[in-house]
């Protein structure tokens, strides 16, 4: 309290300080360290006139600090109080004030439209594959359907892509009903809205996964009417489905071109062999020259048979007849006519002219050729139809197990959840609050 230095007008004289009082004062001064001793000095004048313009004091116990804080700063504890009571209020009230009037009176319902798609690829082997020549081409052997893991991420990207986004729009034209005027201010897509932003309202839209575990693709869609939702839904999964088909034909193109190629290479083999066996035949004059060794062999063993009989009946005519007798000598004219017929015949075989023997080696290694070219070519043809087959069991397929259907009733915003959630993050946010202006508190004091 101030002490007037002199005795004013309207001042009284203060009464000697009680033993309580001076005990509670003394609580204020803890540099004290022993208690004074009683006074009995006589009071000066500046003691003993006190102002009488504030009130009196309530008299102090001994021992309660209490009392004298709260007779120092008795308004300013009660404007805190005060104040702390108007924060609680406002901070506990105004966000579910704000929650209530958005959730039940600007909100605009939106439909939900839901979905699951498979992708599955039957994993089936097919017999007589080229180069095996075992078994019948083109008999499937017993296949197991597995997941299409790898087409299945696919498809997510694809569904999150621009390109989706792009296609979806122009199929049922999607940017006009986001921006419906009947779709509150949060909701809806701004008319000046670009391709990009566009394009997150579109994945705001949707939310599309792939479960590892059971090997489906989960899609929901949403709208602000029932048609939309169920239209983005039905649209996206047919897209889902084209795109599988796409890789259903690149797959098909890629191997049935690789077995195609192979055939027309086989083949131009196969004609290249074909016409070097019809040159080589035109400029020796001759189809086949294995089988004209056949019939000249054939040729020299008669002479030779010919020519062993005409010495056995040479010899038994020598024995009757002399040797220069008719009979005789027509039997000599005709063994030296086949001795040398013999000679000829022989030499169109292994003669150093014109003989068969060369031609034959020549005429082998085309044969060999074009026998290996058509075991090519067939090999090739075996697997272009094994590459069809193939082609054709190895097709991926969408299997729907739950359609998208048009939805009856909204779902969303689901009222009571988000009134809680608001009421749980006021709380939270309001606990952190009152943490924090403790604290400042605790520090200016």
């Amino acid at each position: 309290m101030k002490i007037a230095n002199m005795n004013p007008i309207g001042a009284r004289r203060r009464a000697p300080r009680s033993g309580a009082t001076a005990d509670a004062l003394a609580l204020r001064t803890p540099a004290a360290a022993a208690p004074a001793a009683p006074s009995t000095a006589v009071a000066t004048p500046a003691e003993d006139y006190v102002d009488t313009r504030r009130p009196s004091p309530p008299p102090l116990r001994r021992g309660r600090i209490e009392d004298v804080e709260s007779f120092e700063r008795p308004s300013s504890r009660e404007a805190w109080r005060k104040k702390m009571r108007l924060f609680n209020a406002l901070f506990l009230s105004v966000p579910l004030v704000v929650a209530c009037v958005y959730l039940f009176g600007i909100a605009s319902n939106r439909y939900v439209a839901e979905s699951v798609i498979a992708i599955r690829n039957p994993a089936s082997g097919v017999s007589g594959v080229p180069g095996s020549m075992v078994g019948q081409v083109g008999q499937p052997v017993p296949s197991q359907v597995e997941r299409a893991i790898d087409e299945s991420y696919a498809v997510v990207n694809y569904i999150k892509s621009r390109e989706a986004f792009d296609e979806l729009n122009k199929r049922i034209n999607l940017t006009p009903r986001m921006q419906e005027t009947s779709i509150d201010w949060f909701g809806r897509l701004s008319p000046e809205a670009r391709h990009e932003r566009q394009y997150q309202h579109y994945l705001s839209q949707i939310e599309v996964s792939y479960d590892d575990l059971q090997g489906q693709i989960s899609l929901t869609s949403y709208g602000y009417d029932a048609d939309t939702a169920f239209k983005i839904g039905s649209e996206l999964s047919r897209m889902s489905e084209q795109l599988v088909n796409q890789f259903n034909e690149r797959a098909r193109a890629d191997m049935i071109k690789l077995a195609q190629d192979q055939v027309a290479e086989a083949s131009n083999e196969m004609r290249r062999t074909n016409q070097a066996i019809t040159d080589f035949q035109l400029a020796n004059g001759m189809i086949d020259p294995t089988m004209e060794t056949t019939s000249y062999g054939t040729i020299i063993q008669t002479l030779r048979d010919q020519i062993a009989s005409k010495r056995a009946e040479m010899t038994a005519l020598s024995k009757t007849s002399t040797p220069n007798s008719p009979r005789t000598s027509e039997i000599r004219n005709m063994l030296e006519a086949l001795e040398a017929q013999l000679v000829v015949e022989q030499q169109r075989l292994t003669g150093k002219t014109d003989a068969l023997a060369p031609l034959i080696g020549s005429y082998k290694t085309l044969s060999v050729d074009q026998g290996l070219a058509q075991q090519k070519y067939s090999s090739a043809v075996a697997m272009l139809q094994s590459s069809l087959v193939q082609a054709e069991m190895k097709k991926l397929y969408i299997v729907n197990i739950v359609s998208p259907r048009l939805p009856v009733d909204p779902i969303l915003p689901n009222k009571p959840k988000s009134l809680m959630w608001v009421i749980a993050g006021t709380i939270i946010a309001w606990i952190i609050a009152r943490l924090a202006l403790a604290s400042i508190r605790d520090h200016r004091v």
